[in-house]
């Protein structure tokens, strides 16, 4: 068999191949100019189609890896900030959280949690577990908290501009978190992560 043959198979493969699978034809061409050509001439469509869907899935891996980096060096920077917050901290910079009681989304359901209890420093944001068990298998579910602006915030969720957002508890200072009070915050609806009803709250520096 010749070279140019094995091409022309090839070739024929590849339309077969494409015809199995392809939704749409190459080239954004219509039915009846596909219909058109001759079997070479859409082989050479298709391969030239798959050079280019090759060219932009190399190009959006690229973007996902440059993303993926560019993430990674984000959450170094910030690890690296709140370290420094929490070296510096003077006095009010810090509050000690201890959340108890009340119920938090799980499942669809809510359920109590295990008592606990966390540092925020002045303007940091995090994810705290709250553990619940059920029948020996504990599980967990993530809420993000914050501490500024003279105040904590309950269930802010992954935005970084959480003091906009509506679907949170804020519990303001007042001047005295080194006091120390405890807080019974309002229920939050069903759009929120946690959905948490009935908890207590208490805050000292």
């Amino acid at each position: 068999m010749s070279t140019k043959q094995r091409m022309l198979l090839f070739l024929l493969f590849l339309v077969l191949f494409f015809e199995g699978c392809a939704t749409r034809y190459p080239l954004g061409l219509k039915e009846e100019q596909w219909q058109a050509l001759r079997p070479p001439q859409q082989a050479e469509y298709f391969a030239k189609q798959y050079q280019i869907d090759e060219e932009r899935r190399k190009r959006q891996e690229e973007y996902e890896r440059q993303k993926e980096r560019e993430e990674a060096e984000a959450t170094r920077l910030e690890k690296e900030r709140i370290l420094q917050l929490y070296r510096n901290a003077r006095y009010g910079d810090i509050i000690q959280v201890n959340i108890s009681g009340g119920s938090i989304a799980s499942n669809g359901e809510r359920k109590d949690y295990e008592p606990l209890s966390f540092d925020l420093v002045r303007s940091e944001r995090k994810r705290i577990p709250f553990y619940h068990h059920d029948k020996q298998i504990t599980y967990s579910t993530d809420i993000w908290v914050a501490y500024d602006n003279n105040a904590f915030y309950f269930d802010v969720g992954d935005d970084q501009k959480y003091e906009y957002s509506t679907d949170k508890i804020v519990i303001l200072d007042n001047g005295r978190w080194d006091e120390g009070k405890t807080y019974r915050p309002k229920t939050l609806d069903k759009t929120t992560d946690s959905q948490a009803q009935g908890y207590k709250g208490f805050y000292k520096i």
